[in-house]
This record gives structure tokens, C-alpha cells and sequence, in this order.
């Protein structure tokens, strides 16, 4: 009800249970919702501070690079203690 998801079949959802349903939901979000906790707890970004439209944008994109880049350090980390 509402929601779109491209790449599931029409009619995907009335298949399912609300229970169902809502663990699709939560898994989407938690996916989402991640690089957003990592740029406000390593970052500090909790403000933004308006000062351009193209101002933020460049902030905001420098510090998903460097969120991303931080995830994908810690998983390497990870593999090279394996060996």
C-alpha cells in the first residue's frame, strides 16, 4: 500500500502476510538507514548548516564517499586477519 518496489511482480505484496511484509520493510531500512549512522557518529555531521544548495550537496556526497570508504576498510581489515 503504497510502497514500490520495481523489481517484485504486481500483486507481490497481497501474496504475503502482514508479518511478512513488515521483515521486508525492516530489512530495506536497516540497509538505508546504515551509512546514515555512520556519518553522524564518525563524522559528527548531526547539524547542517545552510550554507548553499551546492554547498551541502558537496559535503553531504564527500562524507558518503568517505562513509562508504570506512564500511569497505573495516570489511578488508577483516579479510586480511583471516589470512
Amino acid at each position: 500500500a503504497g510502497q514500490s518496489f520495481g523489481h517484485l511482480a504486481p500483486g507481490f505484496f497481497r501474496a504475503l502476510r502482514p508479518r511478512q511484509i513488515n521483515r521486508i520493510i525492516v530489512m530495506v531500512r536497516a540497509k538505508v538507514e546504515h551509512p546514515f549512522r555512520v556519518i553522524k557518529r564518525k563524522f559528527g555531521h548531526v547539524k547542517t548548516r545552510y550554507r548553499g544548495i551546492a554547498r551541502n550537496r558537496a559535503q553531504l556526497s564527500t562524507l558518503f564517499a568517505l562513509g562508504y570508504l570506512s564500511v569497505v576498510r573495516r570489511r578488508l581489515m577483516a579479510r586480511g586477519r583471516d589470512r
